[in-house]
């Protein structure tokens, strides 16, 4: 498809935007398998997507036509059997796990030991079964756009229709609602590391016990370019730091509360439901998003290993053609067809700089580099960001804040944050706990009342507002921000 007809297509549609730092070898494997898809389940498809890469962040550009279509359709399946969401919750957790059993092993194997052939045929391998599991878990992001404004309007009807004392839900009572029934990965890392750091206090062995930890989260930091193998030292570091900050009965104490969290929570949400006598129609709803939200964070958990994997593979490949690894990952797997082929390719690093990807369900995917991909993001920015001195997006986690901007989209970027800053960033991911400590309040461009900064900022009571669309386009560093997270909007005070 031309540029001018790019162009017109962009222009004809409404976008949902979302932002990631991210190289092509491992986030173009779900944009094929946006418009490929071999799910036999037979969702609907995405009807358009375009990634903008530029030095090592993403830009994603959702066409809201095709998220709509997804949504209506599983929604609908939900309607007619309540039994959809668990269905779909255990389809994705058996191919997840049947990648983890039959890919990840591959971990263990030294890739120079495999001829230049054998070691592509490889990487296209994993990349395919990769994409297999995408073809059943990629739903889930079409929800990003709809699922606040079901679950708030949910809310609003119930308490419309109590309107007496006592009887609303309240805010932190809509808060524990939608929490996950079960601890997200990060937290069970965290409670093995503090099980490792009460047997240290008591004067036991831990070499065993660190082994173990990393063997089973040595990916956990990992993102779609930030790829890393943590050893021991990394984690010893980190049980160092609980060690020396923390003492045994504090350890303890915040051990017996990860421990308890299933239970606490669930007694919680009964309690809740009693007192307000929720209707089984609420209920299947707070239901149905709160498992989503479980799935994103198998699936994430997931995703990460996978990327090790694939990088294990590609960082011999590159070795091999002679390209740098940060060149060869702004590759799509499937370009990647010899050794041979690779060492013949001119000009990868220029796609660092800038390139976009277009999956359309009617023309298939291709590639857009240079020029061409800095004309493409502009068209698609011209029709998400519009000037404006107040943003307006969801009120995650109550409170008002007041503080200097910083926008941070990368782990690179961590060290700008000061103590009382406002945090912009496209979305937050695990590692970006430590930075979100530091902040007065936190705004997003993308997620809703159940994404990662929202359940993070309110463990930590921070102000936040999620899903502006255009916060980190808008907003610039240095500027003072006022953050009503009561009413979900962002007045710019001073530029």
């Amino acid at each position: 498809m031309s540029t001018n007809n790019l162009k017109k297509l962009i222009q004809s549609k409404e976008w949902y935007y979302q932002g990631a730092e991210a190289r092509p070898l491992y986030i173009n494997i779900p944009l094929r398998s946006s418009v490929d898809s071999e799910d036999p389940g037979k969702k609907d498809k995405y009807s358009l997507i375009i990634l903008h890469f530029s030095n090592d962040f993403c830009d994603i550009y959702y066409d809201k036509f095709g998220m709509k279509r997804i949504t209506d359709g599983i929604l609908l399946q939900q309607e007619k059997d309540n039994k959809t969401i668990d269905n779909l919750y255990g389809s994705c957790i058996k191919v997840m796990d049947n990648f983890i059993g039959n890919e990840m092993k591959f971990m263990s194997v030294d890739p120079k030991k495999l001829s230049d052939k054998a070691l592509v045929s490889k990487l296209n391998e994993v990349c395919t079964a990769a994409k297999h599991v995408w073809d059943h878990v990629l739903f889930i992001d079409a929800f990003d756009i709809i699922s606040d404004k079901i679950i708030s309007s949910s809310f609003d009807s119930y308490n419309n229709s109590h309107n007496f004392a006592g009887s609303k839900i309240t805010n932190k009572e809509i808060e524990i609602l939608t929490l996950p029934d079960e601890l997200a990965f990060t937290q069970r890392e965290r409670l093995s590391l503090l099980k490792i750091a009460a047997a240290a206090k008591e004067g036991k062995n831990i070499e065993k016990a660190i082994a173990e930890h990393q063997q089973q989260f040595f990916w956990y930091k990992s993102n779609y370019s930030v790829i890393e193998i943590l050893d021991e030292s990394y984690f010893m570091q980190k049980l160092d730091a609980v060690l020396k900050n923390e003492s045994a009965e504090q350890i303890k104490k915040d051990i017996m509360s990860f421990e308890s969290y299933e239970k606490r929570i669930k007694q919680q949400k009964e309690d809740i439901s009693k007192k307000h006598n929720l209707n089984s129609s609420l209920k299947e709803t707070i239901y149905f998003f709160t498992r989503l939200t479980l799935l994103r964070d198998h699936r994430k958990e997931w995703v990460l290993k996978s990327h090790v994997l694939i990088k294990h593979l590609a960082a011999e490949i590159s070795k091999r053609a002679k390209i740098p690894l940060h060149e060869l990952e702004y590759l799509s797997y499937w370009e990647i067809e010899s050794i041979a082929q690779l060492k013949k390719m001119k000009n990868l690093n220029e796609r660092i700089k800038d390139s976009a990807w277009v999956a359309d369900e009617s023309y298939g995917y291709a590639g857009h580099f240079g020029k061409e991909a800095v004309q493409i993001n502009g068209f698609l920015q011209k029709r998400i960001v519009t000037e404006i001195n107040a943003l307006q997006g969801v009120a995650a986690s109550s409170g008002y804040a007041k503080g200097n901007v910083k926008i941070i989209n990368r782990v690179q970027e961590f060290s700008k944050m000061q103590k009382g800053d406002i945090l912009v960033s496209s979305n937050t991911r695990p590692e970006y706990v430590p930075i979100m400590k530091l902040a007065a309040a936190i705004i997003t461009d993308e997620g809703g009342i159940t994404c990662h900064a929202a359940i993070v900022s309110r463990e930590l009571k921070i102000p936040c507002i999620v899903g502006t669309q255009a916060a980190t386009k808008v907003l610039k560093d240095g500027m003072v921000v006022e953050v009503d997270a009561e009413k979900g909007v962002v007045k710019i005070v001073k530029e």
